[in-house]
């Protein structure tokens, strides 16, 4: 019991004196301690992972809601007061002007959250695997888009351009576009994802591996300017590598760009997790707005604290000064995270 003591104690010292996110490491901004698992990430790892994914992108660990956002865990109301009170620096107000920059990108776009991923069940000698994509949410100017998803394409043959099967109407709310099919091992099921027309998106091709676990699924939200179509042709798809499955973005330029950038996020147990994690760029290379309303920000934090704001003063940079690397293929993950079943 002592030794319970102690240990808890030790916990609260060292949760008290963080002040580095447990993810991308930079200084604490407006954080959150995820209630389940306990890991800190600054309000810049948030907007970018758990706000969308509900899985904790440091520890694996699934997220439990307050409502609908990340849960705050308990007693650390004096551990904020501290980082509330802490002295402003030039990685302090570096990190506060990337959470603006954020913030407002979040208010100019439309982003469509999708989650895919696979169940299985026995089925005598054989695995009864299906494979799933649904549209978790809408936000945004093409949040009126009836249905968003036209049709899925599943292949269970890649070697194939004719797909095994198509689905133009969800099976369920629980699953929505689905494909179940039985076999004695694992199999790839690429699924084509077509979007309504009326969003201008590409097709979305997952390059998906069906797992045995009972249940795995992750998210990735689509992003395209607000009030623009995306500009793609009908042919024009965008590949995400989800043979071992991950969360991510697919970025989409507005009218006339027919441009996308696809970020995988941080996987726990994948290799390299921060060359792929780096500043991500393209959520503000079609939204220069963004980046001139955050240096007037900046310009005006320092004239109030009497020195010239030191914001990250580029779209294609974060406090790290790191270049995104969005289109290198991520390590594959070498274990399974905690909150698959």
């Amino acid at each position: 019991r002592d030794q319970q003591a102690r240990e808890a104690s030790d916990l609260a010292e060292r949760e008290f004196a963080q002040d580095a996110c447990d993810l991308c490491r930079a200084v604490l901004v407006e954080p959150l301690r995820l209630a389940r698992c306990r890991c800190a990430l600054c309000a810049c790892c948030m907007e970018r992972t758990v706000r969308y994914t509900r899985q904790c992108p440091a520890c694996g660990e699934g997220v439990d809601v307050d409502g609908k956002v990340p849960a705050q865990a308990g007693g650390t109301e004096e551990w904020l007061e501290r980082l509330r009170m802490q002295n402003s620096s030039p990685d302090l107000e570096a990190q506060q002007d990337y959470l603006l920059q954020l913030q407002l990108a979040r208010t100019r776009v439309t982003r469509i959250l999708l989650e895919y991923g696979s169940i299985s069940k026995s089925d005598g000698s054989k695995t009864s695997y299906t494979s799933f994509v649904r549209v978790v949410s809408v936000a945004g100017a093409s949040a009126s888009v009836k249905g968003v998803i036209e049709k899925v394409d599943f292949n269970i043959n890649p070697g194939y351009s004719k797909p095994t099967a198509t689905s133009k109407e969800p099976k369920s709310k629980q699953l929505g576009f689905a494909f179940e099919y039985a076999m004695a091992r694992s199999y790839p099921c690429w699924m084509t994802i077509h979007f309504q027309g009326a969003l201008g998106l590409p097709k979305v091709l997952l390059e998906f591996d069906v797992q045995e676990r009972p249940k795995v699924a992750r998210r990735i939200v689509i992003q395209l300017p607000s009030n623009e179509k995306g500009g793609f042709r009908a042919s024009d798809t965008i590949s995400f590598d989800a043979a071992l499955p991950r969360n991510g973005w697919i970025r989409c330029a507005g009218i006339g760009g027919r441009q996308a950038e696809v970020e995988y996020l941080p996987e726990p147990g994948a290799d390299e997790t921060s060359a792929h994690y780096a500043a991500p760029g393209p959520v503000f290379a079609y939204m220069p707005s963004i980046v001139r309303e955050t240096k007037r920000s900046a310009t005006a934090r320092g004239r109030s604290s009497g020195g010239a704001g030191s914001g990250s003063g580029s779209s294609s940079r974060g406090p790290s000064g790191q270049r995104h690397r969005s289109t290198s293929r991520p390590s594959r993950p070498s274990s399974r995270s905690s909150n698959d079943n």
